[in-house]
């Protein structure tokens, strides 16, 4: 029976409600021509894709398989009404994760348009990835790594950002429209696959799965211990894991060079220098004690729980405050200069 009815038609009526609602949601709105971009046929299927207890939420909330659709009471509903208040936050907190790649790039053709795009500006090195998984490596990177222990948008060192609401969840849709205007208007940028999984994969192992884990990222079970719960990985949604979790995980201050590489260097501000890096690194790599004779002073950095004062290394005219950021380069250095 349950069989029976997941694979049960929606009603029209209802199923278009909800992709109008989906437009409100993303800050859209009922634009007609953003509407046209959803199908709907695709959106049936993404539902239809959720996990159960997802699926059914959405479908009893908004009435796709029959009976009432007590979304349309949303706008007006009693707020001593404490059922239905839960039923509605529960139904929406499942509807959101519609918002994720995998699901969007079934039902709106902006999205994959964009997804497309995206996937083509990306540099995958003979990897066995496919255009989604791509683009999942690439906004991982965007949220996660990118400007180390700050957030991507906090560009002053000495600055933090105040005015988000630390329990806001990332969005996905706005960050791959936002790539995309970026990359539509510097069409040189070719990211570089390869180097975000290697920076992926040196992180610990525990970090690694749950930065794949929010990102909905495969992890070939082959990589994946017997004993291993995979329950106990706890996503990072929240502004505030964000934060945390990149200020914990560069400690000694951001990768701005493995960035500026991993980006496809757009602005050109590494390459010219990577010649006279990789020759002082051929000194370095047979006694890393001698990094100390590269430290050309101090570097001040604010996070959101304290002020760190870090020692910057001047290595071949490009700069590193974390010597762990020295190791990934020189042991990706086929990579990069094979790339750069």
């Amino acid at each position: 029976m349950g069989s029976k009815k997941a694979n049960r038609p929606y009603v029209p009526e209802n199923l278009e409600y909800l992709a109008i609602n989906l437009m409100e949601m993303k800050g859209i709105g009922s634009d007609e021509k953003e509407y046209k971009m959803i199908a709907i046929d695709g959106l049936e299927s993404a539902i239809k894709a959720l996990p159960k207890e997802l699926r059914e939420r959405v479908e009893k909330y908004w009435g796709l398989t029959g009976g009432i659709n007590h979304s349309k009471k949303s706008r007006s509903y009693n707020l001593e009404d404490k059922a239905y208040i839960l039923q509605r936050e529960n139904a929406i907190a499942a509807v959101r994760e519609l918002f994720r790649i995998d699901y969007m790039y079934m039902y709106d053709m902006n999205v994959k348009k964009m997804i497309e795009f995206l996937s083509s500006k990306i540099s995958r090195s003979g990897m066995n990835v496919s255009d989604v998984e791509a683009v999942k490596y690439m906004v991982a990177f965007l949220v996660i790594l990118d400007n180390g222990p700050k957030m991507s948008f906090e560009t002053d060192p000495l600055a933090v950002d105040t005015k988000s609401n630390p329990k806001f969840t990332f969005d996905e849709y706005s960050i791959i429209r936002h790539a995309y205007k970026g990359m539509k208007d510097s069409p040189t940028t070719k990211i570089q696959l390869r180097l975000i999984y290697d920076m992926l994969d040196m992180l610990d192992f525990n970090d690694m799965l749950a930065i794949k884990k929010s990102f909905c990222i495969e992890v070939p079970k082959e990589v994946i211990p017997e004993d291993f719960s995979w329950e106990e990985i706890k996503p990072i949604y929240s502004l505030e894991e964000i934060r945390n979790f990149k200020e914990r995980v560069f400690s000694y201050g951001g990768w701005e060079v493995a960035d500026e590489l991993a980006l496809g260097d757009p602005d050109g501000k590494v390459t010219p220098y990577l010649d006279s890096f990789m020759e002082c690194l051929d000194l370095i790599r047979k006694d890393w004690s001698k990094i100390s004779e590269f430290k050309t002073g101090k570097r001040t950095l604010r996070t959101h729980h304290e002020y760190r004062e870090l020692d910057v290394y001047d290595i071949g005219g490009l700069q590193f405050t974390d010597i762990y950021e020295v190791m990934f380069l020189y042991v990706e250095r086929n990579l990069i200069t094979t790339e750069n």
